[in-house]
């Protein structure tokens, strides 16, 4: 999941010798103003109080996420790829930064690159199902079929009844001709949305089932 902006923690209010306690009071209050805007759905403002901020604290990745994370929330991606590489430059090893960029990147339609972040959120944390499902996507939008199959496959392993896993497998399996196997996962993944009570999932399993029983 995206660290939300709100999540946002200010550094020590001690400031280290060579910055004047007046630049770290400056900077938690841009961050606490920053807050209560996003609080508020006053995104774009919140981002401009950020950006400030990311001037003062240059080194620290959670404000650049924040920023990526409201750019994103806005839908616009451009913005928020910028913001989540500057967070990842910064914290590398953090899972959560490189699913936000590749979740950012896929959304620009950047499958090469959106995959490069998830692989490397999934190193970072073996359990992250939604960079699986990522991984999976911007795969199979690039038609390496068995690569996004081993990543639904990974889903299923930790979360056996994950319903989008199933509903891709399905369009995995359909776009390569495997009808039989493509109607099983589609009803598997129909069956789990219902039992959720996401109609919206149903839907959709339903038309792609519809269309591979004509």
């Amino acid at each position: 999941m995206v660290a939300p902006a709100q999540e946002l923690v200010a550094p020590s209010t001690v400031a280290p010798p060579s910055r004047p306690y007046q630049t770290s009071q400056q900077l938690n209050q841009l961050l606490q103003q920053g807050r209560k805007l996003v609080d508020a759905g006053y995104f774009s403002d919140a981002i401009a109080l950020y950006q400030q901020a990311a001037t003062l604290e240059p080194k620290n990745p959670r404000i650049f996420a924040g920023i990526g994370y409201l750019e994103a929330r806005q839908r616009n991606f451009p913005a928020a790829a910028v913001a989540y590489r500057q967070a990842v430059a910064l914290a590398p090893k953090d899972a959560h930064f490189q699913y936000a960029l590749g979740y950012s990147l896929a959304n620009l339609g950047d499958n090469a690159g959106a995959a490069a972040a998830y692989l490397r959120a999934v190193q970072l944390n073996h359990k992250d199902i939604n960079a699986y499902l990522g991984l999976g996507v911007v795969m199979f939008r690039q038609g390496k079929y068995n690569d996004a199959l081993m990543a639904c496959q990974r889903v299923v392993a930790i979360t056996p009844n994950n319903a989008r896993a199933y509903e891709l497998r399905g369009m995995i399996f359909g776009q390569q001709g495997h009808f039989k196997e493509a109607i099983a996962a589609l009803s598997r993944a129909r069956d789990l949305y219902r039992r959720q009570g996401y109609m919206q999932g149903v839907q959709r399993a339903e038309v792609v089932l519809q269309q591979l029983h004509q």
